[in-house]
């Protein structure tokens, strides 16, 4: 993937569901560090071990599912 910035075919890499743990792992041998990661991310599951980890990095957060699976809380809860 780090080859294809090179050729200009794509403008930057991302990485799903990486844990702080794997992104220690990968940031060393890395040339480029991803510009996002997409995690599950919703205020029933906030993550913010590794959003923090993320922002101190320069590292996007994407959140997929931002309320929750089918059938949520969120989806009943009332106001």
């Amino acid at each position: 993937m780090e080859k294809l910035v090179g050729t200009g075919k794509v403008r930057a890499i991302g990485v799903s569901n990486h844990s702080v743990q794997y992104l220690e792992e990968l940031l060393p041998q890395a040339t480029i560090i991803p510009a996002v990661n997409q995690i599950e991310n919703h205020p029933s599951l906030p993550q913010q071990e590794i959003v923090d980890f993320c922002k101190s990095k320069g590292i996007h957060i994407t959140a997929y599912s931002p309320l929750g699976s089918t059938g949520s809380p969120l989806f009943t809860a009332k106001p």
